[in-house]
C-alpha cells in the first residue's frame, strides 16, 4: 500500500560528480551537481487504481487473518469444553468403579461365608468389569481431546 501511494507523488533524484581536468589549469577539479524531478502527470487513473488494489488486497488479507483468529479461539473454547466434560465423566465413572469394586468385595466376602451364591459374585464381577471398561473409554476420550 505504501509503495502504491508513493507512486502517486513526484520522484526527486539528486546526483553529484567530481571530475579532475587535465587541461592547463593545473589539474583543477570541476564539480557538477544535477537534480531530476519526475512526476506523474496523466496516466488515466492507473496509479490510483493500483493503489486501490493494494488497499483492497490489504483489507482482504486482514479479514482473512481476523477470521483465522476467531476460528482459533472457537476451537480452543470447544476443546476446553470437551476437556471439562471429559473430567466430569471421568469423575462419575470413577465413582461407579469404586462402588462396583466395593460391591464385588462385599459379594465375595458373603460368598466366602456362605451367604451368597456364585451367581451373585459373578454378577458383581461383571458390573465391576463394565465400570472398568467405562473408565477406560472415558480416559481414552480425555486423551483424544487433549
Amino acid at each position: 500500500v505504501g509503495i502504491a501511494t508513493a507512486n502517486l507523488y513526484p520522484h526527486v533524484e539528486l546526483s553529484a560528480a567530481l571530475t579532475q581536468s587535465a587541461s592547463g589549469n593545473g589539474g583543477a577539479a570541476l564539480w557538477g551537481l544535477a537534480a531530476g524531478l519526475t512526476a506523474p502527470i496523466f496516466n488515466g487513473g492507473t496509479l490510483e487504481a493500483e493503489r486501490q488494489a493494494a488497499v483492497d488486497g490489504y483489507k482482504a488479507t486482514l479479514a482473512g487473518y481476523q477470521q483465522t483468529v476467531i476460528t482459533s479461539f472457537g476451537q480452543v473454547a470447544d476443546t476446553l469444553q470437551a476437556i471439562n466434560h471429559d473430567a466430569e465423566q471421568f469423575q462419575a465413572q470413577d465413582d461407579a468403579l469404586r462402588s462396583a469394586q466395593t460391591s464385588l468385595r462385599l459379594n465375595q466376602q458373603a460368598y466366602a461365608q456362605g451367604e451368597n451364591s456364585i451367581l451373585q459374585v459373578l454378577e458383581a464381577e461383571r458390573a465391576y468389569e463394565q465400570a472398568l471398561l467405562g473408565q477406560i473409554r472415558v480416559k481414552t476420550a480425555q486423551y483424544l481431546d487433549t
